[in-house]
């Protein structure tokens, strides 16, 4: 009696099909659902009633502002810019912040640490999306 049946090498041909197909499969479906969380991320707009600057310190080199998310989100505070008397500041060089994530009604300090010397004249900008929030330290020493 014959008996018919697919050979080895097919059934192992077939395995590896089916398993490639499987995990392209598990991927897309996991690829696309990573997409879609990314895309709902809410934005958050900062402005003058979102964040407030409670106090400074510090020496004309090196400023430390206590800055209120006041927002009903958490924020990102490294993706606050900082401007000193209309010079940009860039994180890691000119300022830094003691966390990154602030959850609402929480608090963190940014240190400045800008090119200029700066008094109690200077001009502290953060900018957001829709203003300019000015600060100045009246602890620094006067011009």
């Amino acid at each position: 009696m014959k008996r018919k049946g697919i050979t080895p090498v097919i059934a192992v041909v077939l395995l590896i099909a089916v398993t490639v197909a499987g995990s392209a499969t598990i991927y897309e479906v996991f690829s696309s659902t990573q997409d879609q969380a990314q895309q709902f991320e809410p934005e958050i707009n900062l402005n003058s009633e979102s964040l407030r600057i409670e106090s400074c310190w510090g020496q004309p080199d090196n400023l430390k502002l206590s800055i209120r998310n006041d927002a009903s989100q958490t924020i990102n505070s490294t993706n606050i810019p900082f401007q000193v008397d209309g010079e940009g500041l860039e994180l890691g060089q000119n300022y830094s912040v003691s966390q990154d994530v602030v959850d609402p009604q929480g608090t963190f300090t940014a240190t400045l640490t800008p090119s200029i010397s700066m008094t109690s004249e200077t001009r502290i900008n953060i900018l957001t999306s829709t203003e300019t929030i000015e600060y100045r330290c009246m602890r620094l020493p006067p011009p």
